[in-house]
């Protein structure tokens, strides 16, 4: 018997035996022998045969996966134009780097100009330039990154575009970016904070920043937090000095040593907006008005222009406390009327 077998809807020929065809005469064990032969070759002839087309359609039918869809294929204006896609060329003039600009104010930051001009920026204008000021290695990527971002956004402004020299401008930012995070890490602060110190240091009013490990390579060791029943002896005395010096201008004995305890254990973080920090809380533990609180806390502790008792005590030992404007002050803290030395130079400055 003749039949046709069927691939995916290719028709290919050919035979096959069917029980029906078989010998009358033969044994059960016959036919079941030559069933199987036959549905093997019929396997085997199927999985011979493959067409090239997906299954449901015909050979002159495209299926929608291979259908290419219109948005895959998008190019820029300037790609549609010319008919080619290639990597932009940008030219270190005033008229080529205006022409870029106007090239991504049309076709966006994503377009190949905007990227080959954001390109060229980085590698060719703030890369050379980090390294021509002497920036390396993680302080190195982070001025390059800090002063690209600061290209871009000048590169953004309108005034770029009537400016004589639009690459010095760009020079110039970034130039200052770069500085900005060398000073910044020179101070470990922003960098608006780190250019006020610098200039303080250039002006003498402050020391530049020296590193440990400078310190320690020319052979100086880490301050032991121990001091030693020698150090302690030196703070006990300290300490008595300072009840004293409040004792000799009008403080219970016990109230001095009160006051005392107290002013150590302000907080001594700096804030630029206030004189001292914390005498507004002092007020409230030593249940005295505020204002005699803060003159405490400047007679005591004092400020970086103007030690106190306590670093002076340190410092100078006994002879501090014969210091008129030492003893003005801590008179102060007792009569409302009377004007420290340090509160006549704030008055006459203001």
């Amino acid at each position: 018997m003749t039949g046709t077998a069927s691939c995916y809807g290719c028709d290919v020929g050919g035979s096959s035996s069917t029980p029906s065809s078989l010998d009358a005469n033969a044994s059960s064990d016959d036919v079941i022998g030559r069933v199987i032969s036959a549905a093997g070759r019929h396997r085997a002839q199927d999985h011979g045969c493959r067409c090239h087309h997906r299954r449901g359609y015909t050979l002159s039918e495209s299926s929608p996966v291979s259908i290419r869809r219109e948005e895959a294929t998008v190019t820029s204006k300037s790609e549609r134009l010319t008919g080619e896609t290639r990597v932009p060329t940008i030219t270190r003039d005033r008229q080529g780097l205006l022409d870029a600009l106007a090239a991504v104010d049309a076709e966006g930051w994503n377009s190949s100009v905007g990227t080959a001009l954001l390109q060229y920026i980085r590698t060719q204008l703030v890369r050379p330039l980090a390294i021509g000021l002497g920036v390396r290695g993680t302080a190195a990527s982070q001025a390059e990154a800090t002063a690209w971002e600061a290209v871009w956004v000048a590169m953004t402004k309108p005034s770029l575009r009537s400016a004589g020299s639009p690459w010095g401008v760009l020079w110039q930012v970034a130039r200052r970016a770069v500085l900005g995070e060398v000073v910044a890490a020179q101070f470990a602060t922003n960098e608006r904070r780190a250019r006020t110190l610098a200039a303080a240091v250039r002006t003498g009013e402050l020391s530049p920043p020296i590193a440990l490990e400078v310190v320690m390579a020319e052979g100086h060791e880490p301050a032991s937090a121990d001091y030693g029943p020698v150090g302690e002896v030196v703070w006990r005395e300290v300490l008595t000095s300072a009840d004293h010096a409040l004792v000799d201008v009008g403080w219970p004995a016990d109230e001095a040593a009160r006051i005392v305890d107290a002013v150590l254990c302000m907080p001594t973080t700096p804030d630029s907006r206030c004189t001292i920090v914390g005498w507004r809380l002092l007020a409230v533990d030593l249940g005295v008005p505020p204002w005699q609180a803060r003159r405490l806390a400047l007679a005591l502790r004092g400020t970086a222009s103007a030690p106190g008792v306590l670093p002076l005590l340190v410092t100078d030992g006994e002879s501090a406390l014969r210091d008129e404007r030492v003893r003005n002050a801590l008179l102060a803290t007792r009569d409302r009327s009377r004007t420290s030395d340090a509160g006549l130079e704030r008055r006459r400055a203001a």
